[in-house]
């Protein structure tokens, strides 16, 4: 086993323990054990998944063109600073 920190920010800081065998995770927010949670592999990424992480793209259609990134962070933002 590992022990796996997370620190997200105002979510909170989770401490979990990873089973490295299974690929399965279990813990808590640090403190407060009623605040749990347990994560487990499911499936490798995709081709086109892992073509998409910290990516940018250039959008383009009839009145102009606008950059896109693709982030590879907890919620896989689609972030557009043209267009916040």
């Amino acid at each position: 086993t590992a022990d796996l920190r997370i620190e997200w920010g105002k979510f909170g800081k989770y401490s979990l323990e990873m089973d490295l065998l299974s690929k399965a995770a279990s813990g808590s927010a640090v403190g407060n054990p009623d605040s749990w949670r347990k994560m487990a592999f499911k499936r490798p990424f995709s081709t086109a998944e892992l073509a998409l992480f910290d990516s940018e793209w250039l959008f383009m259609h009839a009145g102009g063109e606008f950059k896109v990134e693709f982030r590879a962070d907890c919620v896989n933002q689609f972030h557009c600073p043209s267009f916040p």
